[in-house]
């Protein structure tokens, strides 16, 4: 009878804890500080969106709604012909008190208003930014607002995003292969919340990416047409981005269409290089004097795009791209060489390199009841490549005393697949997933009467993962395994790899403004194909560039351990990182028989460790001013069997930002930093500007800023370090980026009825055509 007594109780306890219920109470303000009256609060179960309950706000504007149960819901506050607004909430075992909340008229959703006084969410896998109204009414467009995630920042002049810590930037737009082009079409206002993965989830570990950025932008807020024009050109030198943008939808359907044109037409590049060496019983020292040279590119992009979906239950996408690419340049030299005999030559150099590129990306998210969702997506590439290098020396009666060229015509294609199942628990979420990656590639060699090399890639990667939520301790967790196998018939190669990769996250929040993590992950990386061609370039007469068909894959482990601290107007992150590589491959110097050359080859281990900190003030609460810093301290180790070597580098990078109404100034400064690749020591350029922009209104923006101010050239260089058959230094300087004076005009049309964005999980895109550059 007590066991009937105890089953009855517990059952009445559970269905108590299952029929509890809570409140959401807030108060609505106007712009001018005063309560809104009469303000309709609805709202809604977000699974089905039907209706729940709501009330009107008072005559001070408060409001409150009870008999809210366990789940999440969509809030949505309106007020006939003034405002209509809705964000999205979760109530989970307490009531919610959203505070006070602005509503501004005629704008569309309230989650730009900071409904929690914490406005940015930390998770073991990713941290999610939510920005106030005033963090999006000083930047125009979508990428600008980058600039507010620490260890990243946009370079405004070349229009990309950076992370301090290095490696590039993987771009999404609501979980869809993006660009910058492509946040710079969308308004700053439609941003929801932004989303930051430190370390890059599984399924993009294969890539090489730093970190993943993904925005995601207000739902139903995308206007069912816009134009964006966005127009940014140099007056000193040639220098332009320039992007066409238009996005229509109907329906379920949406189509979109962008052309982007990056170019860049300098003519006064110069190439400094002092080169000794010992060959075959011979000392030679040269000096090469740069002349002013042409040098230039052009990157056309065009792309369509469309999208059919249907709320809470698939989305179906195919995107076509082409990208056309041609880069020119022809560095031309002084040539003063002093041993083993006193002469005076010169030497020119053409670099001529051709790609197409298109690319078919389709993608399909199918839900599978509430906490299920199945992705599938396949992206086939191919590249068209014609590349030439011809290099030659003439004594000053133009009498040729060397010749050598290089010229290859190249086709690749790949097919990249994923698939993947994920299931989402309460405070959890499982994900299991599979890629392939298949790539063959033929380049016909045309020097020595042609020769064809052949290889094909297939790479998969298998893995499963999780990630959520215990109290105070986040975590992720993922488990793969990576299959790599390579075979080029010409090249007597052939190898199978199997590798587990493991990647593991641990979070602690310690406080309500701090927390301290640490991660471990496992990764591999393949030798590219140009890797592994030997085609040499010649870079002088007796010395060489190239590959090495002897190259393996690597494992790099890496461990971070990072604490944040931050609060309303001030944001801290320190890390310390130890990435331990075992046969990885770098840059290497050998006696030929024909030449000295620069190769690459697998070394013993290599090690880098290094330790960072990044500040963000705002000393003012209107947030006008916003202070930044970061530095670096890094050291990196090298070993071959026979020796090993180090090197300390560090890099500061401070910048300042006003914001005043409409209008925004931008001080920016980066200093230059050295580092070691193997037996090479490269010195990273500096970086410095000033950006003045001007809103207009929300449709039209113009800016102005100067590139390089007090710099007699841009400029980078490398030498040799910890090799004793070269002594080679070598320094490029593009005067023409000194002291650019450049203007951006952004025009924004947006026309027809509201649309709803779609979201995508998978992208993957090939970027390697397979050359050796």
């Amino acid at each position: 009878m007590r066991k009937i007594y105890i089953t009855i109780i517990t059952v009445l306890l559970c269905k108590l804890a299952l029929s509890q219920s809570y409140q959401i109470s807030g108060r609505l303000i106007g712009e001018d500080n005063k309560p809104i009256v009469s303000g309709n609060i609805i709202v809604y179960e977000k699974s089905n969106l039907l209706y729940n309950t709501g009330t009107i706000s008072g005559i001070d504007g408060k409001f409150l709604i009870s008999g809210i149960k366990n789940g999440d819901y969509t809030v949505k506050i309106s007020h006939v012909g003034l405002f209509e607004r809705e964000f999205d909430m979760k109530i989970y075992n307490q009531n919610q008190d959203v505070g006070k909340l602005l509503m501004v008229s005629k704008m569309n959703n309230l989650s730009e208003v900071e409904i929690n006084a914490k406005t940015v969410e930390s998770f073991a896998d990713k941290k999610i930014y939510r920005l106030s109204i005033k963090d999006k009414q000083f930047a125009d467009n979508s990428l600008e607002m980058m600039d507010i995630i620490p260890n990243l920042y946009l370079d405004s002049g070349n229009q990309s995003l950076v992370s301090m810590r290095g490696g590039s930037v993987k771009i999404l737009l609501n979980g869809i292969n993006a660009s910058e082009a492509d946040l710079l079409a969308i308004p700053s206002e439609q941003i929801l919340r932004i989303e930051h993965f430190e370390t890059p989830p599984p399924r993009y570990s294969l890539i090489g990416i730093g970190s993943v950025v993904n925005v995601i932008t207000k739902d139903g807020v995308n206007f069912g047409g816009m134009a964006t024009i966005n127009l940014q050109n140099a007056v000193t030198t040639g220098f332009g981005n320039n992007l066409f943008s238009i996005k229509l939808n109907k329906k379920n359907a949406q189509f979109g269409l962008k052309y982007y044109l990056k170019y860049r037409d300098y003519s006064e590049r110069e190439v400094d290089e002092i080169l000794r060496y010992d060959f075959r019983n011979e000392n030679y020292n040269l000096k090469k004097i740069g002349i002013e040279s042409p040098f230039k590119y052009n990157n056309q992009l065009l792309e369509f795009n469309a999208i059919n979906h249907k709320k809470n239950n698939y989305i179906l996408s195919a995107n076509l791209s082409l990208t056309s690419f041609s880069l020119l340049e022809k560095p031309n030299q002084n040539i003063i060489q002093y041993y083993p005999s006193k002469r005076e030559k010169k030497s020119s150099r053409v670099i001529d390199d051709k790609y197409l590129k298109p690319v078919l990306d389709l993608y399909l998210n199918k839900k599978i009841g509430k906490n299920n969702e199945f992705y599938a997506n396949s992206v086939i590439t191919y590249f068209k490549t014609d590349y030439l290098n011809h290099y030659k020396e003439f004594v000053s009666d133009d009498k040729v005393s060397f010749n050598s060229a290089l010229q290859i015509e190249g086709n690749k294609y790949s097919i990249i697949s994923d698939m993947v199942f994920a299931h989402s628990f309460k405070n959890s979420k499982l994900e299991v997933g599979i890629r392939n990656m298949f790539a063959e590639s033929n380049q016909d060699v045309l020097v020595n009467e042609g020769e064809v090399l052949s290889s094909n890639t297939n790479d998969i990667y298998g893995y499963l993962s999780a990630n959520g939520k215990l109290k105070k301790i986040s975590y992720s967790f993922s488990l793969g395994i990576n299959n790599s196998k390579f075979n080029s018939r010409e090249l007597a190669k052939n190898y199978s790899f199997f590798y587990l990769r493991p990647l593991i996250k641990m979070q602690y929040q310690i406080t309500d403004k701090s927390e301290i993590s640490l991660a471990y992950k496992l990764n591999t990386k393949n030798p590219s194909l140009g890797e592994l061609t030997n085609n040499p370039v010649q870079l002088d007469s007796l010395f060489a560039y190239g590959g090495n068909s002897n190259l393996i894959p690597f494992k790099i482990h890496s461990n971070m351990l990072s604490y944040v601290y931050q609060s309303k107007l001030f944001y801290l992150n320190s890390d310390l990182t130890l990435n331990y590589a075992k046969d990885p491959i770098h840059p290497y110097f050998k006696n030929d028989s024909d030449f000295i050359l620069q190769t690459y080859i697998n070394y013993k281990y290599s090690r880098e460790i290094k330790m960072e900190l990044f500040a963000q003030w705002f000393p003012f609460h209107s947030k006008w001013l916003r202070l930044r810093i970061f530095g670096s301290y890094i050291r990196n180790e090298m070993a071959t069997e026979f020796e090993s070597w180090s090197y300390n580098g560090f890099r500061l990078i401070p910048s300042i930002i006003i914001q005043y109404k409409s209008s925004n100034i931008k001080i920016f400064y980066q200093s230059s930093q050295k580092s070691l690749n193997g037996q090479l020591l490269e010195k990273h350029p500096s970086a410095a500007y000033v950006e003045f922009d001007y809103r207009l209104n929300k449709q039209l923006s113009l800016l102005t800023g100067i590139r390089y101010p007090f710099y007699k050239a841009w400029s980078k260089s490398s030498s040799t370090y910890k090799t004793s058959i070269i002594n080679r230094s070598i320094k490029e300087s593009i005067i023409d980026n000194a002291n650019m004076i450049y203007f951006r005009l952004r025009y924004n049309i947006p026309f027809g009825k509201q649309l709803k964005t779609s979201k995508k999980q998978l992208n993957n895109r090939d970027n390697d055509s397979g050359i050796l550059k």
